[in-house]
């Protein structure tokens, strides 16, 4: 906790060096951290469409995993999961998403991670329903 608390500090007093700086790298990281699109080239735009397709693919595919892997790391287990590493895998996918969609947008892309619980609270029960209607 203790260093979490230290990296925030540290972020947080490079941040408000730039900001006091004035200019127009002042104004790109303001817009960045509010979340705003506007500066993002078509490029960059693309790129992230296409970084995400691939990786929601393979999320698809990764479906069966993520059933057995609520039932419990002993029942996953027992039914030729590798649990260690499928959640390897599925750590990697989900920090590689997060990763693309924060570099492009801004921190504020993290508060699409509400979005699996918000499906899980409209009545979606299935791994496969919960991915799609969170996307």
């Amino acid at each position: 906790m203790l260093g979490g608390l230290a990296l925030y500090v540290f972020m947080d007093s490079g941040l408000r060096l730039v900001m006091a700086s004035g200019g127009t790298v002042a104004a790109k990281l303001l817009n960045w951290m509010y979340g705003a699109t506007w500066l993002i080239s078509e490029t960059e735009a693309l790129s992230l469409l296409g970084l995400t397709l691939v990786i929601c693919l393979a999320l698809f595919v990764a479906i069966r995993p993520l059933t057995l892997l609520a039932l419990g790391d002993t029942s996953a287990s027992s039914l030729g999961l590798p649990v260690t590493r499928a959640r390897l895998g599925l750590l990697i996918l989900a920090a590689i998403l997060t990763a693309a969609a924060t570099v492009v947008i801004g921190p504020l892309s993290f508060v699409g991670l509400i979005a699996p619980h918000l499906a899980r609270v409209l009545g979606q029960q299935t791994v496969g329903r919960q991915m799609i209607v969170s996307a």
